[in-house]
Order: structure tokens, then sequence, then C-alpha cells
């Protein structure tokens, strides 16, 4: 059929299947056999944040293209699911801006030790 079975687990909104198929090492961005779809572009079709969050917290690519060039969060707007796909992507940015922070936090305090170790 050109699907995993995590492909068929998102599918279906088995989020159990879907979290041990992942535990067990599925390839959460694999798409299927032609290209089309990712099981991030299933579960924003479908509009299942629960199994969104499954995915993206286990490494799936938001920006990954279909082989239309459409990304899942793309899907969920063509689903009608606009305010998922908004609250997702908040989500994301969110979480960007929190790891720059402290990537630069980090990198300040590495600066000031230097410093400190240089003034002796």
């Amino acid at each position: 059929s050109g699907v995993t079975g995590l492909h068929r687990a998102v599918s279906e909104g088995n989020i159990e299947i879907a979290q041990l198929l992942l535990t067990c090492g599925a390839d959460v961005n694999q798409r299927s056999t032609w290209g089309w779809y990712s099981p991030l572009h299933l579960a924003c079709k479908a509009g299942s944040e629960e199994m969104i969050w499954l995915l993206l917290n286990n490494g799936a690519n938001w920006n990954l293209p279909d082989k239309a060039k459409k990304t899942p969060l793309q899907w969920a707007v063509r689903a009608g699911k606009a305010s998922i796909a908004y609250r997702i992507d908040q989500k994301l940015h969110a979480k960007a801006k929190l790891a720059m922070q402290q990537a630069l936090e980090q990198q300040q305090t590495k600066s000031t030790v230097t410093f400190a170790k240089l003034c002796g």
C-alpha cells in the first residue's frame, strides 16, 4: 500500500500504537512510498493535536514538504484545521525562541568566564 505501520496508526488515530512504533524506532519522517506524505501530514490533515504533538516531540519535521511541496501545516489549513495549524506554529516558534535565548545565555556565560580568566 506504500505506507508504514506508523502511517497507518496515525491515519487511524491510534496514539498507543504510534507511540509504540516510535519507541521501537519507526522513522517519524518517512514519506509514503510515492513521496506524497509523512505521518505528520496525515495527523495535520486529521486535526489530531495529540497525535501531532506526539510526532513533533519525537522529531517530526514540520517543514518537510510532500511531493507537491506542501508542508504538514499547509495540509492542516487545507483540511479546515487552521486553528490547529496556528497553535502549532505559535508553540513551535515559542520553543525556538526559548532555545535561542538559552543558547545566547550559555554563550554569554562562557564569555564572562573567559573574560574573568583573562583578568585573572
